[in-house]
């Protein structure tokens, strides 16, 4: 089974002014300020660390930051579901939907979402366009504040869908796909027999659109100086590419393989 997962601002759509205002209003009515956000670069990073990060800049301790966070989380999906009805810059990229369309009739894919917006935050975005039916599941910002860690969540969560579990019915049977073997693989080419009535766990699959099998992001640095490192490691998880945007955003998703 192949798992393709996407993320949405820049790969498939472009959600304009409207969640950025929506931002600095929830920092102004939580924090009494919104920093310099005019300037701030969201890339790379999940909803509750550029709340950090905006504040830290703008010299707000660290205590009041974590304590009022969820608060402005909150303030910021109230204030998106106003603010994209009242913008209309915002556009779905050319392809998306038939893309989408295309890999959900396929039935050993399953296709979520990766990304660093929280939960609600994402919804509203998607259902602009009618776009969440397409994705069974996800892992958002508030599922960990360390995007380097979504994929792995993302991989957790996979493992309790199927392919052939719709959200069509709810009386649609729970298949749960099966850890990864922990054993160490025998030297010979030849696979071990199988032990009666048990079924041999399936291996994960990572493929890489580099040749490099390290996936580990470095570490050791300021929230600033990982934005760029966080993003190099979801590439190096990277399967598959969507063509480039018209505007220039990144519009690559990522696809791992489920093997026996």
């Amino acid at each position: 089974m192949r798992l393709i997962l996407f993320d949405i601002d820049g790969t498939l759509l472009r959600d304009g002014i409207a969640a950025k205002i929506a931002f600095a209003r929830a920092l102004r009515d939580t924090y009494q300020t919104s920093g310099a956000i005019e300037g701030f670069s969201f890339a790379g990073m999940t909803d509750p660390e550029c709340v950090s990060e905006i504040m830290r800049l703008a010299g707000i301790d660290e205590r009041t930051i974590l304590a009022r966070r969820e608060e402005c989380l909150r303030r910021y999906v109230e204030l998106l579901a106003i603010e994209v009805r009242e913008h209309q810059d915002a556009h779905l990229y050319p392809g998306v939907r038939e893309l989408l369309e295309r890999l959900n009739k396929l039935d050993n894919v399953l296709v979520g979402l990766l990304t660093g917006n929280v939960l609600q935050g994402a919804q509203l975005k998607l259902r602009r366009w009618n776009l969440e039916p397409y994705f069974r599941f996800g892992a958002f910002g508030d599922d960990h504040e360390n995007r380097s860690v979504l994929a792995q969540i993302a991989l957790d969560k996979a493992r309790g869908r199927s392919p052939e579990r719709r959200p069509r019915s709810s009386a649609t049977p729970r298949r749960t796909l099966p850890a990864p073997a922990r054993s160490a693989r025998a030297p010979s080419r030849s696979r071990p027999a199988r032990s009666a009535g048990k079924r041999s766990l399936p291996a994960i699959r990572t493929r890489s659109s580099t040749r490099s099998r390290t996936t580990k992001p470095p570490f050791g640095r300021s929230s600033r100086d990982r934005r760029g490192a966080l993003r190099a490691a979801d590439r190096r998880l990277i399967c598959r590419s969507l063509p480039k945007t018209p505007s220039g955003g990144s519009s690559c998703g990522c696809t791992f393989s489920f093997r026996s």
